[in-house]
């Protein structure tokens, strides 16, 4: 399959694009909240707090966007080779990336999920545990591990819940007041691998909203090319699975091997005092011009 940028028209439009992220001021939104929820099983009619969290979330938290780490590895898994996917990494990225981590203490993997959060400097500060009402007890893990999330954590203090008959609303009100829309800060340009994982995050969707579909492979080269160096493969393809998996990207075209931003999915930048728009313009023009399958594409998903 043919990068369509490679023509020189293609790196021109490349080249407008770099210039916007370098000379224009981008500021990363606040109220573009990731929320990666661990715990209990959460399949059809579980008795877990984490699946009835996340029914509960769908009407009482819509503002934010809730997180499985299992859904990402689902996509990874029937969209790619087969490949070797180091979970703990993966898990890893997925914490860096979120803004909160909700961990429900009621299985053996989130008390070993718990141990590694804790002990991870940038992961502990994002740490909002819940765990059974029942349990408050002295215990290794109270004494211990909880006391570290409770001292550490800017979602601090511990939670706790009758898990029979869980009533959310505390955490509800934990987010509102620990993740509220504000002011973004400045977003400083940098080669892609130079990016926090978070910024990457923002990075590669904000390329998709502005070219509206792209394979793989010209993601990549897009990514290359604007941000002017180095770009790790695996680490696209697990970010886009983390889009995908929040409902941010769509899979589309024949081979569901394009990308394309949901219709909902607002960018996590803001170009302030610039007309993104005429970028987007820009781009449909050149995919009418230089390839017309993804112009199709692009025709065929607006409609």
């Amino acid at each position: 399959m043919s990068i369509p940028f490679a023509h020189p028209s293609g790196q021109r439009q490349l080249g407008i694009v770099s210039d916007a992220f370098r000379t224009k001021k981008v500021f990363q939104r606040k109220d573009r909240h990731i929320v990666f929820v661990c715990g209990g099983p959460v399949r059809v009619r579980s008795r877990s707090m984490r699946y009835r969290f996340l029914k509960y979330s769908q009407k009482s938290l819509s503002q934010y966007r809730f997180f499985l780490a299992e859904a990402a590895t689902k996509d990874l898994i029937e969209h790619n080779e087969p490949q070797f996917i180091n979970l703990v990494d993966f898990e890893s990225l997925v914490a860096q990336i979120s803004d909160c981590i909700i961990l429900f203490l009621e299985s053996p993997g989130s008390i070993g999920e718990l141990g590694y959060f804790v002990n991870t400097k940038e992961t502990v500060k994002k740490l909002l545990v819940i765990n059974d009402v029942k349990k408050q007890k002295d215990s290794f893990i109270n004494n211990g591990l909880l006391d570290k999330v409770n001292e550490k954590s800017a979602f601090k203090a511990i939670i706790w819940l009758d898990r029979g008959r869980p009533d959310f609303l505390p955490v509800k009100k934990r987010l509102e007041t620990r993740l509220p829309a504000k002011q973004g800060k400045r977003f400083k340009f940098e080669k892609f691998s130079k990016l926090r994982p978070q910024q990457q995050l923002y990075v590669v969707f904000q390329i998709l909203h502005i070219f509206g579909a792209l394979r793989f492979e010209s993601l990549v080269y897009c990514l290359k090319h604007i941000f002017e160096g180095f770009v790790k493969e695996s680490r696209v393809r697990h970010l886009v699975s983390v889009l995908v998996s929040i409902e941010y990207l769509e899979r589309a075209g024949d081979d569901l091997q394009y990308f394309i931003p949901a219709r909902k999915a607002e960018p996590f930048l803001e170009f302030r005092n610039y007309d993104v728009r005429d970028l987007r313009a820009r781009t449909i023009n050149f995919f009418k011009m230089h390839h017309f399958e993804t112009y199709q594409l692009l025709a065929e998903t607006a409609s």
